[in-house]
């Protein structure tokens, strides 16, 4: 098997939870097309579909059609590609078709990459107007093929989550869920750690608090989280909050986010801690100052209807340090936000922008003229951050398609190690206790192998 050594990033001294975050002012990237009325802003999602390591934009342009804006470098933007005849909300970034491009899934249609050149239209026979408000994608079956998961919203009707099962030469439909009467927002995980992707999901209108679909390698067990909470509850994550190599789960409610730690049985998560979030629209996570414990990223309302971004620090252990101010947008109380689904969640983009192994924050105003994106730069300088250096782990092939082989000059038996994605979002996590980590749960995509005791980072693409 052919050896290919990756760049590796060391953390420079000891790291532990907690360590200062900082944030540069505001830059604006570029304005909008066309104009959007007092509403905070519709999402454009960053996605490099030429490949040339720049993040261009793809959203809606709410005078016309959807919008490809083209970063040709030095912070110049020009319009690569409108779609025209299609208007809709843009629900995720992810490589549809396994090719190792990342593609375009909006309510009702499909934007396939296709290179330098943009993307293809393609219309999958069970859009239609169907208000799809969250999609996620992931190989459920593990047969090689991307599946795609679809809320169904209706206000006459319960809301449906249904899978798309791709055997790579068409989809399967199943419906895993049609009894609850709406879903709040889902995200997806191997919750017990058996290599099979689970899914949980936001209940509302009802007296449970929550859904998880338990994966049982081609049928789903239902197991019900009790009403613990008080409230509406509007945003959820899975995440492995206190590095115990076990997926947590965070809920955002009214003026609270609450922590529901995973004790090794699905059917037994307990609300261990809170954070009090005034106002909370929705929240965000990613481990920004590189210590292997995530952070959060929160947008709120004032009571002068002003906005407000800011930082949660984990500080390990289920606490969090006192909220950071990042950002302050000026608004109005005549102002909209579409609260459907991932559709809102994905209004602010964490993602490492210029390259330097720090998780930056993208943002837009609605209510600037012209409406613009922005970007916040992280300018942690504290020991967790990540310079490029010789590491002592290599990780081969690269790219991979279905498990990564470790190389080390040092003995990592019994390390705790975690995969994060360009979000900062922990995707799997374990023990190194052999030589291959089989890939269980991820779909096509860049991702960074963590040894976080040992301040090790390696960067890998899987196919």
């Amino acid at each position: 098997m052919k050896f290919i050594q990756l760049l590796v990033f060391l953390f420079l001294g000891t790291t532990c939870p907690g360590q200062s975050i900082e944030f540069e002012p505001a830059v604006k990237l570029f304005d909008y097309p066309g104009s959007l009325q007092a509403k905070f802003f519709d999402p454009f999602l960053p996605v490099d579909f030429d490949d040339d390591g720049d993040y261009d934009f793809i959203g809606t342009d709410p005078d016309t059609w959807q919008v490809l804006i083209e970063n040709t470098g030095s912070y110049q933007f020009n319009t690569k590609q409108t779609f025209a005849g299609y208007k809709d909300n843009i629900l995720k970034i992810t490589d549809v078709n396994a090719d190792g491009k990342m593609d375009a899934v909006f309510e009702t249609f499909i934007a396939l990459n296709n290179g330098s050149n943009g993307f293809d239209i393609e219309e999958p026979i069970w859009f239609g107007f169907s208000l799809d408000v969250i999609v996620e994608t992931e190989d459920f079956d593990k047969n090689g093929f991307t599946d795609i998961l679809r809320q169904k919203s209706s206000s006459t009707k319960n809301d449906l989550l249904l899978l798309h099962s791709n055997d790579g030469t068409s989809y399967v439909l199943d419906t895993l869920a049609s009894t609850y009467s709406s879903f709040g927002d889902l995200d997806i995980g191997d919750i017990n750690n058996d290599g099979l992707t689970d899914i949980v999901a936001l209940l509302e209108g009802e007296d449970d608090q929550a859904l998880i679909l338990l994966n049982k390698g081609g049928s789903y067990d239902e197991i019900l989280i009790p009403g613990l909470l008080n409230g509406g509850s509007n945003n959820l994550f899975l995440m492995d909050l206190d590095n115990d190599a076990d997926l947590d789960i965070l809920i955002g409610e009214d003026d609270h986010i609450y922590f529901l730690e995973n004790t090794g049985d699905p059917s037994n998560f307990t609300v261990l801690q809170e954070i009090d979030v005034p106002d909370l629209l929705f929240f965000q996570t990613a481990d920004l100052n590189k210590d292997g414990y995530p952070d959060l990223v929160t947008l709120q309302k004032t009571v002068d209807w002003n906005f407000t971004i800011s930082i949660f620090e984990n500080l390990g252990n289920f606490t969090f340090s006192d909220p950071a101010l990042l950002q302050e947008i000026s608004g109005s109380s005549s102002y909209s936000l579409n609260n459907n689904g991932n559709y809102i969640n994905q209004s602010i983009n964490i993602v490492d922008y210029n390259g330097d192994g720090k998780d930056d924050i993208l943002y837009g105003d609605g209510f600037s003229s012209p409406s613009s994106e922005h970007i916040l730069y992280n300018k942690t300088t504290t020991s967790s951050t990540y310079t490029p250096g010789t590491g002592d782990i290599k990780l081969f092939p690269n790219p991979s398609s279905g498990s990564i082989h470790i190389r080390s000059v040092t003995d990592h038996q019994g390390d705790n190690f975690l995969i994060t994605d360009i979000f900062g979002r922990t995707v799997q996590s374990g023990q190194i206790d052999e030589e291959l980590i089989t890939l269980t749960s991820l779909a096509s995509g860049t991702f960074f192998f963590q040894v976080p005791e040992k301040q090790i980072l390696v960067k890998f693409t899987i196919l």
